[in-house]
């Protein structure tokens, strides 16, 4: 078998299952996501919650600085 014939090959299965991929990696990326969400949450807490010590509220602050907070 010849490169260019594999290649051939190789294209169309990847065009026949791109459905397939695409929604693979639509799961891992929804798994990602998920896992940095939950491993970022108790940090993020925990900094809010010393910054109540200090007479700041969760709402006295805003979006932009809470993700820079973290």
């Amino acid at each position: 078998m010849n490169v260019k014939k594999a290649a051939y090959q190789m294209r169309h299965l990847i065009i026949k299952n791109s459905p397939t991929i695409l929604t693979g990696l639509a799961v891992g990326g929804l798994v990602t996501t998920t896992v940095l969400a939950v491993k970022a949450t108790p940090k993020a807490l925990d900094i809010l919650e010393r910054n109540k010590h200090f007479g700041r509220q969760i709402d006295d602050f805003t979006n932009l600085e809470i993700i820079f907070i973290i």
